[in-house]
């Protein structure tokens, strides 16, 4: 019975390992921020999933980015292009089926269409920056 009630402890005595040694890495940042007293409960913060950090500000402060991997973002992105190059094909054969019926088609609809076009564009652009920009890290 002694084996297997440790080994049925084991994996919570790893993350109790782990809180630990976020804990006190934790109390090297809470010790300019005793003064202030902030109540326990308020200064525990998630770094990841099973990580839990005591500190008295921001993890923005104290680490740097935005804490979403450089992977998923540039995965994010990517679906994003997808989305609005796929947008940018609705568009392109909206334009040809207005322009083989001009004569019912009102000048008003041409003029959203390119507007669309326009701003799909420029949306694209943005995103083919930021992609640049994460795969150059």
């Amino acid at each position: 019975l002694g084996s297997s009630r440790t080994l049925a402890r084991w994996p919570q005595a790893c993350f109790g390992q782990q809180r630990a040694a976020a804990h006190s890495i934790g109390l090297g940042a809470m010790e300019g921020h005793k003064k202030e007293s902030l109540p326990e409960y308020k200064t525990v913060q998630r770094l990841q999933k099973n990580y839990l950090v005591r500190c008295g500000e921001p993890l923005e402060n104290i680490i740097p980015g935005n804490g979403v991997k450089p992977a998923s973002a540039i995965r994010r992105i990517e679906s994003d292009l997808k989305g609005v190059r796929a947008r940018l094909g609705q568009l392109a054969e909206e334009e040809l089926l207005s322009q083989q019926s001009r004569e019912t088609q009102k000048k008003g609809s041409q003029q959203d269409l390119e507007n669309s076009r326009e701003a799909l564009l420029e949306r694209m652009k943005q995103l083919e920056l930021k992609l640049v920009e994460l795969e150059t890290l």
